[in-house]
């Protein structure tokens, strides 16, 4: 997960940058941040970022270099949204209590009003961070892309070295990332980690056995003596559900 934090006024972006360092922590949450001046500066890394934290009031012409109309923050979110699709997050952060009767055609979180309060900005993540939770989707930054994957069509995880392998329904994805990180993330949707370089779904298990796990795509992955009866037990609770 990458936020980018956009704002002209340099103390407003060092207050926000680390409120969000508090959050990350608090929360225990694997995420970064990069932070920004213009909307210029971040027109050309959009698809970078997962989570938009964007000044609604700060003026920019990207749109247009020669027109004298100036960007408006909503302006920016539709370029977001085109250029990234719809799954982007954006949080708004203004001075003014009535935008948000601008905003019925851009999806996006919610405003926040500056002065920026703690309480306020977290409440505005856990919104978007649960949204993501709930919407059963996990994302994975491979490169310089971030693929949003559903959760139900992930068969398992391989760990090879420093990367993780990502085997779905339809496609394979490598990332660097540790697979005890993805164990975290998914520990409600039923996966099971059966060895220290698997990590598998439950729900994708064709064949059990102290041998091995067959899996729905045909692979075997490995499972230690010791976890055998635990994920048996596992599969017996998630199927009787």
């Amino acid at each position: 997960m990458k936020i980018a934090i956009c704002d002209n006024e340099k103390i407003i972006v060092d207050k926000v940058a680390s409120m969000i360092e508090d959050y990350l922590y608090e929360r225990n949450y694997d995420a970064t941040y990069d932070t920004f001046s213009s909307y210029e500066s971040l027109s050309e890394k959009i698809k970078d970022y997962d989570l938009f934290l964007l000044d609604h009031n700060m003026n920019d012409d990207l749109i247009n270099p020669e027109d004298s109309d100036l960007m408006t923050g909503m302006q920016f979110a539709q370029i977001i949204r085109e250029v990234g699709g719809e799954l982007k997050g954006i949080i708004f952060m203004t001075s003014y209590n009535d935008l948000i009767h601008t905003a019925q055609n851009v999806d996006f979180v919610r405003f926040i009003c500056k002065p920026i309060e703690k309480s306020t900005l977290f409440n505005a993540l856990d919104a978007y961070f649960g949204s993501k939770k709930k919407s059963g989707r996990l994302s994975i930054r491979v490169g310089n892309d971030t693929h949003f994957i559903d959760i139900d069509s992930i068969i398992f995880f391989e760990a090879f070295h420093k990367n993780i392998t990502v085997y779905t329904d339809t496609m394979e994805l490598t990332c660097h990332k540790s697979i005890s990180d993805f164990e975290d993330e998914l520990r409600d949707y039923g996966f099971f980690r059966t060895h220290r370089t698997y990590l598998i779904n439950i729900r994708k298990i064709k064949q059990l056995s102290t041998k091995g796990v067959v899996m729905e795509n045909g692979e075997t992955v490995t499972i230690s003596k010791k976890n055998y009866n635990d994920l048996l037990n596992s599969y017996i609770e998630l199927n009787q559900r």
